[in-house]
């Protein structure tokens, strides 16, 4: 998160100070690696970063950090992947390569379509359940 998309969401007058002063927490939440890091980051005391986590409001802001953080790098993994299977083809296919290296290289490949194949059967038979949940408690 940068200080300018720190900034854009706070606002201006009375309890602002509040405001910013909690942005600040929740970016030391995400950046640090223990609450009292956090707390010494942020600049307040530790007992007061508990006191908000525990608030709702707080921590479902904190929440949507760590969400928009987590899809991000979502999408960078996402396009990662197509450079690395793109890598993991040439690797398998090019015939200068070592024997080792080319079985090292189509194994990895076999066993990720081996899970997205898993994944997307679980996935339809989750939504076929999940459809006939809801047609049966719509019959009740």
């Amino acid at each position: 998160m940068s200080a300018g998309e720190r900034r854009s969401s706070v606002s201006r007058g009375h309890g602002a100070k509040l405001l910013r002063r909690q942005e600040l927490a929740i970016i030391a939440l995400i950046e640090a690696d223990t609450l009292e890091g956090a707390a010494q980051r942020a600049n307040i005391h530790v007992s007061t970063l508990r006191r908000w986590i525990a608030d709702e409001r707080f921590a479902g802001q904190y929440q949507s950090a760590k969400r928009r953080l987590l899809d991000s790098a979502i999408v960078r993994l996402r396009k990662l992947a197509r450079k690395a299977v793109d890598t993991l083809e040439t690797i398998a296919t090019n015939d200068k390569n070592p024997a080792a290296a080319r079985t090292a290289a189509a194994g990895k490949l076999l066993d990720s379509a081996l899970k997205v194949a898993t994944f997307e059967d679980l996935k339809t038979r989750l939504d076929v359940l999940e459809r006939k949940y809801e047609e049966r408690k719509w019959k009740r």
